[in-house]
């Protein structure tokens, strides 16, 4: 089954606006990029839904600037290849992320 979360979006400027916002709702941020180390996995505490992933363009990936304000530096495990398709990595690390946000430990 594949479903999709509804979320708010939060647009503000300058970044320490958006910093507080994001601590005071206790929402966990994910940056992917090729070049981190920690391998994607379900975002904890299971069940949780307070989460959300920034992706980088293609070329240049994530900004220092969006880097600094996440929780978790994640990648998608590679055996060849120098990198995926964007799309094709935002795809596995929101599969990957959401496994268990309805609280199922199976995944399923």
């Amino acid at each position: 089954i594949w479903y999709i979360h509804p979320m708010d979006t939060l647009a503000a400027r300058p970044v320490k606006l958006f910093q507080d916002a994001r601590e005071a709702s206790g929402v966990r941020l994910y940056a992917a990029d090729s070049h981190f180390k920690e391998p994607v996995a379900p975002h904890k505490p299971h069940g949780d839904p307070r989460w959300a992933l920034i992706v980088g363009h293609e070329d240049e990936g994530v900004s220092s600037q969006a880097e600094q304000l996440c929780d978790h530096r994640v990648c998608v495990p590679q055996r060849l290849g120098e990198s995926l398709n964007v799309a094709h990595a935002t795809a596995i690390c929101l599969y990957e992320l959401s496994k268990h946000c309805d609280g199922n430990e199976q995944g399923t």
